[in-house]
């Protein structure tokens, strides 16, 4: 045989080879076409391992398995449709950006936070009752836990989602709600008899209500565990001794912005 053959030969069995790897090879499988429906491929699913079918699932969920191409052509447009292992890489990628968004919410807010820490020291807020009215669901509690007696304070809670996903950015990341003392009170507790002027001695409390804070489809106090954070924020303290505490306005004015750091992950 000459060498002319042995190469035709060679380059005939390197064919016959790449069609039957191509065959066989379940990553080379082209999603189908503008579908959720991946039944007509899942006999090349079923050859995945389960961490990469559930990212395969989980792409074609993300994207509605549809293609983005401008083509009006059919052939054009099933061409460009990812493969499996093009699904499996741009769907990790996905989730990295993903826990980029949550890495970078928690950290802007963990330093957002650090600025009230001096205010907590003296006005301590915290959820105590969740009820089933919409129009008084919460009641919240804010204790003086300074050595003085408060006179009026400010203050503002805000509730959270945990575990953010880039594809429901559109959706309200956080609630708040703000009160103000004694302009607002529900009752004051822990106070002896005889006091009748709106004012928190030290270690005494007052509660306040405020309307149901859904985040999402959570109701705070009803989320499962883990689900929703609850920020607290003093702002503004008046000590009975006219001694005063607050946060700069340009603070309040700054708070992190979920939905821009969402559009910022996104470009990137």
């Amino acid at each position: 045989m000459t060498i002319t053959k042995l190469l035709l030969v060679g380059a005939f069995a390197g064919v016959v080879l790449w069609g039957a790897n191509r065959h066989f090879d379940p990553y080379s499988t082209k999603l189908p076409l503008d579908s959720p429906d991946l039944s007509v491929i899942q006999d090349k699913l079923d050859k995945l391992p389960p961490d990469e079918r559930e990212l395969v699932l989980a792409y074609v969920h993300r994207t509605g398995g549809r293609n983005d191409g401008s083509s009006m052509l059919i052939a054009t447009q099933l061409a460009t449709m990812p493969n499996l292992k093009e699904a499996i890489g741009m769907q990790k990628a996905w989730l990295a950006k993903e826990a980029k968004l949550n890495v970078t919410v928690n950290s802007e807010f963990a330093a957002y936070n650090s600025k009230f820490d001096a205010m907590r020291k003296a006005l301590q807020i915290e959820l105590v009752g969740t009820q089933t009215s919409r129009d008084q669901a919460h009641t919240f509690s804010f204790k003086n836990k300074s050595s003085q007696t408060i006179e009026a304070f400010e203050a503002r809670v805000l509730a959270r989602q945990t575990r953010l996903k880039l594809d429901e950015g559109s959706g309200p990341p956080s609630r708040v709600a703000a009160f103000a003392y004694p302009f607002a009170p529900n009752r004051i507790v822990y106070l002896p008899a005889g006091y009748t002027r709106p004012v928190l001695i030290p270690f005494a409390s007052v509660e306040m209500n405020t309307a149901t804070l859904f985040v999402g489809n959570m109701q705070l106090g009803k989320a499962p565990e883990g689900e929703m954070i609850l920020e607290t924020y003093p702002t503004y303290i008046r000590f009975a001794n006219g001694q005063e505490l607050k946060i700069p306005d340009e603070v309040l004015q700054n708070a992190p912005n979920v939905i821009a750091i969402y559009g910022r992950l996104l470009k990137e």
